[in-house]
């Protein structure tokens, strides 16, 4: 297992004193959880993450634990469209219950390009004059927030697809979908939130978290 650090995701829990599995949660009655921006501040926002990106992606669990290891990934930022060009299949393997099925995915060197709409906020507590180079950004995935794809199994071409949430509620907190820029590291993470996976007339719910981190 590797020590990952998280650059950016870390900073934002600091910075609202909350822990990582609450980020983006309502402390209280009072807070909201994120500032709205001005349309020139998104514009602008967006305009400075634009670029091609290259890192790694790494499983967690909702339940805690270590990452398991890394996968090479590369994205795109064009507008508000985040495109992760590689997706890895294999990825999915932890989850399939049946086991023809999880051999099909493990073995598997497919990928997938995943779509994702970002859009640009501050977070509640934040000062934007102290911390003016880091952006963050909450992401939508796909058409109606699932990917549709197909998976090799027994020489035959399966569908499957996969769902994604905005948040998920686990014991330690709300966990959102969001993501975080530098501006002076040009560095790019994010969280992605998957609840199942369809293939055929099966279906298994995802108990993770998906997190991508790398730089232009």
């Amino acid at each position: 297992m590797k020590k990952i650090k998280f650059y950016l995701i870390t900073a934002i829990c600091m910075v609202a004193t909350v822990s990582v599995t609450s980020c983006l949660d309502d402390n209280d009655g009072d807070d909201y959880e994120y500032v709205p921006l001005t349309k020139m501040e998104q514009l602008s926002q967006l305009i400075a993450m634009e670029g091609n990106y290259s890192g790694k992606s790494y499983i967690f669990s909702l339940s805690g634990g270590k990452a398991k290891d890394s996968i090479d990934v590369a994205w795109t930022v064009v507008d508000s469209t985040l495109t992760i060009k590689n997706f890895p299949i294999k990825l999915l393997a932890s989850v399939v219950a049946s086991q023809d099925y999880k051999d099909a995915f493990e073995n598997s060197d497919q990928t997938q390009e995943l779509k994702c709409t970002i859009r640009p906020y501050r977070p509640y507590g934040y000062d934007a004059n102290q911390n003016a180079t880091t952006y963050w950004y909450t992401t939508e995935v796909g058409d109606e927030n699932q990917i549709d794809f197909n998976i090799m199994h027994e020489g035959e071409n399966v569908k499957a697809r996969m769902a994604f949430v905005a948040s998920v509620t686990t014991s330690g907190g709300l966990i959102s979908s969001y993501g975080g820029y530098s501006t002076a590291q040009k560095r790019m993470e994010l969280y992605l939130l998957p609840t199942s996976l369809a293939v055929g007339d099966a279906k298994w719910n995802i108990n993770s978290v998906y997190f991508f981190g790398g730089n232009k």
